[in-house]
């Protein structure tokens, strides 16, 4: 666009509109080229360097790719790529702490802080201190707005007439008491008489109350906005931790003894503040709470070790989440990932799976005693963690690698030799992390590079890149040299989780944490179409070529199929629900086989029809869940991989044994030879590796089909290898093979509907007669079954081997495979869509 002045550009868009009168499309490669190339006279262009470059801009704009260039294509693809020149390759936006050397507390006396509790609602800090009668009341910046005098002389029936004259008596008693403590002291020249001190504060936003945890064995009710005491409720022991049901409209206190009393509360004159139950629960002190409301489940720590998960409407026991044997002392709830996360006197921290009650990570790297645990208030949510020597760390919890959550960030007081932590917490939505020893800091949450970790890096032969996305961002990578090419910041509303190219590699289909699913333009990174297929994180995106069709799984347990042919619109073609009883993980997809496999998070695998979407079978035999499925093609084989690094070949339709393991390969280390290094034996069923890291991907296009034959350890049937007459009725189209399926191909499906804007009656009658003939094929050809089914079990010469797989790639080509067949109905319901 730089090489045209006003005028050639004025008659490049006169050629465009001729174009477009004369036969009612765009204009084709060769007629671009030779537009721009006349309208372009400088003499120092290279003329064949120019029309590359002009052929790579025509593939760039026609993402759709129809072959053709309309004029409102080519003002679109310069408007966005001068948009991209403006924004700049800026890097995108991440947060790290630092702390905040400049604050210095005064207000704090030097005692231990006991607790420090952050209350959104009222964007306010309650901070409570060792030997301190008062809760000091702070801003987001730790700005002292008000101090709250706990030492108040009311005990149960010396409640006074109203808030007004309990607010005058409690300032006039406690002065009053503090003057007797201080001159009994004095006089008796012993130290001066503690008063009882405050260890917990609770706010309850329903009731405008702060609910204050006594160490003289009760809790005290105050009205957050005049500070004015309402009631005093006995709990016979120390409370130690509290929490506010407001759908029960019910306060929990942990105690010290190991119950939980749980009382009716209320500001309102005349109601009875009261206890209504006792759960026991726990054997020794309980210390933490926290609510799943979309599971009705609270949860409670302990002393004792315990993890109590149970429910909010009987106070029965659901399970109990085990690891921490040495007392849990914070446990949280991360919603987005519906994990439990629990600290104990341990320098790890752990998270379950709360359907499952299962292990799912550590969050390891602590040298100290962890002090406690928050979830951030970000999307996506991070766990926040501190230890004793004033050590804080943050983690992500959306994944875990082998096992471990990955550490983002570090960070501690450098200016301060020695703090130790006693408490902190977490502003909102700021998310600066409030902690508190003897003093106060407050550490920043400050913008940063992101350390979202990549999602997966797809490779693009047209362009010649690498793709990685990460975060919300996408880069572009030069594969001759590694350089980063193109950064797009923000392309999605929320992470990005899944991503795979099209068929021609020039737009690139991301699923993001919402469920939604983009088609991204990768020459300027604009978002070309969208659609929401799924109610939870997508997990898994597959490309079918020829039909431009896109399979879709999701953790909400379904599969979609969606028609990305479409200029404009991104319709769901079809999708089945509760496709497996756990989360889905991945899936990939076989165009010549017409199959889709999906593996759970219960480490299944399913594999199911693609123009049904109807379950076609099952593969059982991993024992840890799955990390990568792969199609090995042409043969009617799975290859799967887990994260204990075990690879799985299973038959699939196709054979005469579907859905059976032909062959485990287990990741075993080979044992170590004093004064050798490891030598790998030519023929065996191990891998043997380095190191015992598990396998992350699968790459069919890679593997040598004869060494993979050999490593299945499969055994040519005679009938195949010595007969030639047997291979007429293998199922392929021409040998009038029986077929007991629905033939047709997908693209009869998704063609139907689709033609293009301006498609003429005769291409239109074209296709639809060259697709009848196509699917009368394959009625023909039916399932096939005997060629690949007559691999049996058994050891046999590479050269038998190598025979056999060149007569299979003669007979599995796509109308021996067929794309019908009998589909067994799955647990999960398919539903067409339109």
């Amino acid at each position: 666009m730089m090489l045209l002045d006003g005028g050639s550009l004025t008659e490049v868009y006169d050629e465009f509109k001729r174009v477009e009168a004369a036969t009612g499309e765009g204009l084709p490669l060769e007629k671009f080229v030779h537009t721009m190339t006349s309208h372009i006279s400088d003499e120092k262009l290279d003329r064949e360097r120019l029309v590359m470059d002009l052929s790579e801009l025509f593939q760039q704009i026609d993402v759709n790719g129809d072959g053709r260039l309309e004029w409102e294509e080519f003002t679109g693809f310069c408007l966005e790529a001068g948009m991209m020149a403006t924004r700049g390759m800026a890097e995108p936006l991440g947060f790290k702490y630092e702390h905040k050397a400049t604050y210095h507390d005064t207000t704090t006396t030097g005692s231990f802080i006991e607790d420090v509790t952050f209350v959104p609602e009222l964007r306010r800090v309650y901070v409570c201190e060792g030997d301190c009668a008062t809760v000091r009341e702070y801003d987001g910046q730790l700005k002292l707005l008000r101090e709250l005098n706990t030492d108040a002389p009311f005990g149960p029936g010396d409640e006074p007439e109203s808030t007004e004259q309990a607010a005058a008596a409690a300032a006039a008693a406690a002065e009053e008491t503090a003057a007797t403590r201080r001159a009994a002291a004095k006089e008796d020249g012993e130290e001066e008489i503690k008063a009882s001190s405050p260890l917990r504060v609770l706010y309850v936003h329903k009731h405008k109350l702060l609910v204050v945890a006594m160490s003289n064995l009760s809790l005290n009710l105050w009205s957050s906005e005049t500070f004015a005491w309402v009631a005093q409720l006995p709990c016979g022991t120390y409370p130690q931790a509290l929490f506010y049901l407001e759908e029960q409209d019910t306060l929990y206190c942990g105690c010290a003894d190991g119950g939980i009393r749980l009382y009716k509360i209320g500001s309102s004159a005349g109601f009875e503040n009261r206890r209504i139950a006792t759960l026991e629960l726990h054997t020794d002190v309980v210390t933490s709470f926290a609510c799943a409301l979309r599971h009705n489940m609270m949860m409670s720590a302990g002393l004792d070790g315990r993890l109590v998960l149970w429910d909010i409407y009987t106070n029965k026991q659901r399970a109990k989440l085990k690891g921490l044997s040495r007392g849990v002392r914070r446990v949280v709830y991360a919603s987005e990932f519906d994990l439990v996360v629990g600290a104990g006197f341990e320098t790890d921290a752990l998270a379950w799976d709360i359907n499952t009650n299962g292990l799912l990570m550590r969050l390891t790297g602590h040298h100290a005693t962890l002090v406690g645990l928050e979830v951030t208030p970000t999307r996506p949510q991070r766990i926040v963690t501190g230890d004793v020597d004033g050590v804080f760390k943050l983690w992500g919890i959306g994944k875990s690698f082998m096992g471990f959550a990955p550490c983002l960030h570090t960070f501690s007081p450098a200016a301060i030799s020695r703090f130790t932590v006693r408490a902190f917490a977490l502003t909102s939505p700021e998310c600066d992390v409030i902690a508190g020893g003897q003093r106060l800091n407050i550490f920043k949450w400050m913008k940063t590079a992101e350390t979202d970790l990549p999602v997966g890096a797809l490779y693009s032969a047209a362009t010649h890149t690498f793709v990685t996305a990460a975060g919300r961002t996408v880069r572009l990578w030069a594969a001759v040299d590694g350089h980063r090419l193109q950064q797009f910041v923000n392309v999605s509303d929320t992470d990005i989780t899944a991503m795979c190219l099209d068929d021609r590699e020039r737009k690139l289909l991301l699923g993001t944490q919402s469920g939604e699913v983009l088609v991204v333009n990768m020459s300027n990174g604009a978002v070309m179409k969208r659609a929401t297929p799924h109610t939870s994180e997508v997990t898994g995106l597959a490309y079918c070529n020829s039909d431009r069709g896109v399979v879709s799984t999701s953790w909400d347990r379904r599969v979609a199929v969606l028609d990305e042919s479409w200029p404009e619109e991104f319709p769901r073609l079809r999708h089945v629900e509760e496709a497996h009883s756990a989360d889905i993980v991945l899936t990939a997809f076989s165009y010549n086989l017409s199959l889709i496999v999906t593996a759970g998070s219960d480490f299944t695998l399913r594999v199911w029809d693609f123009q049904s979407l109807k379950l076609d079978g099952m593969c059982i035999g991993h024992r840890t869940e799955v990390t990568a499925a792969q199609f090995l093609e042409p043969f009617p084989v799975l290859v799967t991989a887990d994260s204990s690094g075990s690879i799985c070949f299973w038959a699939v339709r196709g054979r005469t044994d579907p859905y059976t393991l032909l062959h485990k390969v287990e990741n075993t280390l080979a044992p170590p030879i004093e004064g050798r290094s490891i030598k790998r034996p030519e023929s065996s069923g191990s891998f043997y590796r380095p190191s015992g890291t598990p396998l992350a991907a699968l790459d069919a296009a890679n593997m040598d089909l004869n060494a993979g034959l050999h490593l299945l350890g499969e055994q040519v049937d005679d009938d195949l290898d010595d007969s030639s007459s047997d291979e007429s009725g293998t199922g392929s189209a021409s040998s009038g093979g029986d077929g007991d399926g629905p033939g047709g191909m997908p693209s009869s499906l998704f063609k139907k509907g689709k033609k293009k804007r301006r498609a003429t009656a005769k291409d239109a009658a074209g296709r639809l007669s060259r697709a009848s003939s196509r699917r009368a094929d394959m009625r023909s050809g039916g399932r096939a079954g005997g060629t690949a089914g007559s691999l049996s079990r058994g050891g046999s010469s590479v050269s038998k081997l190598r025979r056999v797989g060149s007569k299979l790639k003669a007979a599995h080509s796509f109308s021996s495979i067929g794309r019908g067949g009998d589909s067994a109905a799955g647990d999960g319901t398919s539903t067409p869509d339109k």
